[in-house]
C-alpha cells in the first residue's frame, strides 16, 4: 500500500510514551507525522499544515478531544479530515461514529500501533 507515502498524519495524544510509540510506527511506514500533546496544540498544528488524517485521544489537558472535534467540525477547511479516535473512554463514541464526527474508534488497551496503521491505510486508500 504505497498510497500512504508522503501523507501527513496529525497524532493528538497527551501520553508521551504512547505518542512516541505510535509516531515511530507510523513514520516507519512512510507517513509524515505531526504530533500534539493536547487539543489546543492540535488546533495550532492544523493552522500550519492540513493533515490527511488525524489520530485523536479524547481525554487530554487544556482541550479535550471532544472539544477538538467540535472545533474541527466547525471549520469548513478541516471538517472533512478523517479522524480515528484512540481512547479507553468509550462513552458516546458509537454516537460520534454514527453522526460522522469520526470515521473509526479504537480502544487503546485492545489495539496495537500496527492495527491502527492498518486502519489508516484502509482510510487513506479510499
Amino acid at each position: 500500500m504505497d498510497n500512504i507515502k508522503h501523507k501527513v498524519l496529525l497524532l493528538v495524544e497527551d501520553d508521551t510514551i504512547l505518542r512516541d510509540m505510535y509516531k515511530t510506527e507510523f513514520e516507519g511506514n512512510d507517513l509524515i507525522v505531526e504530533t500534539a500533546s493536547n487539543g489546543e496544540e492540535g488546533l495550532q498544528k492544523l493552522q500550519m499544515d492540513k493533515p490527511n488524517i488525524i489520530v485523536l485521544d479524547l481525554v487530554m489537558p487544556k482541550m479535550s478531544g471532544f472539544d477538538f472535534l467540535d472545533k474541527l467540525q466547525q471549520n469548513t477547511e478541516t471538517a472533512q479530515i478523517p479522524v480515528i479516535v484512540l481512547t479507553n473512554i468509550m462513552v458516546y463514541v458509537e454516537e460520534m461514529v454514527k453522526k460522522g464526527k469520526v470515521i473509526k474508534c479504537l480502544i487503546k488497551s485492545e489495539t496495537t500501533p500496527a492495527k491502527v496503521l492498518e486502519e489508516i491505510k484502509k482510510i487513506l486508500s479510499l
